[in-house]
């Protein structure tokens, strides 16, 4: 089953995301590798890399399974 993650890739983006997770995310290891997000992308899965900006604002990079054409039989 496909699932959503979050990763905070420094503190202080934690900080600023402040909260309690939308229903059904989980966390990322921060540990976690660019390669291992890809590979949790390629099966499926949604990836939210929050990252703040030089002007300080929280920067949420998306990274989406790409999208299956479904065939109609």
């Amino acid at each position: 089953m496909a699932r959503t993650y979050v990763m905070f890739r420094m503190e202080m983006s934690r900080e600023l995301y402040g909260g309690e997770l939308p229903k059904g995310w989980q966390m990322f290891p921060n540990t976690t590798t660019a390669v291992g997000i890809t590979r949790m992308v390629e099966a499926g899965n949604t990836v939210h890399v929050l990252t703040v900006g030089e002007d300080g604002v929280l920067v949420d990079d998306v990274r989406r399974p790409p999208e299956e054409e479904e065939v109609s039989g």
